[in-house]
């Protein structure tokens, strides 16, 4: 079972007189998870988490945080933070019921996402939508697909792009692979070939990899409070119980603490387990595409959230 060391910086809320793994309340058989207070509020306090201010930082008015006050011209991730700030105080008016921009953009792309709606279909949706707007408020809101998640971009869970062999024996990652136009293991051509004279097209690569890096991921985790809170259930399960509900139940899981205890004595530490296997994303036996997603589950969460 794969694991990583704790991070130094967690986001958790420490108090002298409660132990900070056990300040919630029994959860050795479900992990009780329950949605509190309001909307707009959570999306407070999901920017403080992103940007890691101080925790007397979260309660200041907004008006406070305009960076001419502070006097130097902020960095690349302070006016991410700014912007998105920002976009929390926007109200679209009273076709949104008041809703705000980030609120707003946030709830569309989930629904997009959810019902798996398709980029021409979620354009033509805000192309209505806007109709209702004043056109004050019409310049508020994202023209399309591409300038709403640009903007949704500030919070930082990206992706890599890395070309790959055709066949999969090599990826084109680090400095002594950029300027390779063919695989050195199978010889096959890296790219496929535009006429870039005629289209105006570059050559396209023929594989690609993509990579969601799993470090930011984990950080994000420890960045907001009530995940981070999450992320030492493994342990409060851990009671003498007929069913098994959790990994951190198992034998496995109890061997891997008695080999590695210095790993096991941090309850920040992340066990992650990892799966993968290849399928047609079409359904069709006929066609020859496939993909192989890897994906990484992390076991320190409750079931119904680490699945």
């Amino acid at each position: 079972m794969p694991k990583f060391a704790a991070p130094v910086a967690h986001g958790e809320t420490l108090s002298n007189n409660v132990d900070p793994w056990f300040a919630t309340g029994d959860v050795a058989s479900s992990s009780n998870i329950e949605e509190h207070g309001n909307a707009e509020d959570d999306f407070h306090h999901m920017v403080y988490d992103a940007f890691c201010p101080s925790k007397n930082d979260r309660h200041r008015n907004e008006t406070e945080f305009a960076y001419e006050n502070v006097g130097d011209v902020p960095n690349n991730n302070a006016q991410s933070f700014y912007d998105l700030l920002r976009a929390l105080t926007i109200p679209l008016g009273p076709a949104s019921n008041n809703q705000t921009l980030l609120g707003w953009l946030s709830y569309m792309l989930h629904t997009k996402a959810k019902n798996n709606i398709s980029g021409v279909g979620y354009n033509e949706i805000i192309h209505g939508y806007k109709k209702l707007l004043s056109p004050e408020d019409q310049q508020k809101v994202p023209s399309n697909f591409y300038e709403a998640k640009k903007f949704m971009k500030s919070l930082g869970l990206g992706y890599v792009k890395i070309d790959a062999c055709v066949n999969n024996y090599f990826l084109y990652y680090g400095d002594e692979a950029k300027s390779l136009t063919a695989c050195p293991v199978g010889g096959e051509p890296r790219y496929k070939r535009c006429n870039s004279a005629q289209t105006g097209k570059k050559d396209r690569p023929r594989n690609s990899l993509w990579y969601l890096p799993i470090i930011p991921r984990l950080q994000r985790l420890y960045m907001s409070h009530k995940t981070a809170e999450h992320m030492t259930w493994h342990l409060k399960c851990r009671v003498d119980l007929e069913i098994l509900i959790h990994p951190a139940q198992s034998n496995a899981w109890k061997h891997f603490d008695a080999v590695h205890p210095s790993f096991a004595a941090d309850l920040r530490n992340v066990w992650v387990g990892l799966a993968t296997d290849r399928f047609n994303p079409w359904d069709h036996s006929s066609r020859s595409y496939s993909c192989w997603p890897v994906f990484i589950i992390v076991y320190n969460l409750p079931p119904e959230m680490h699945m």
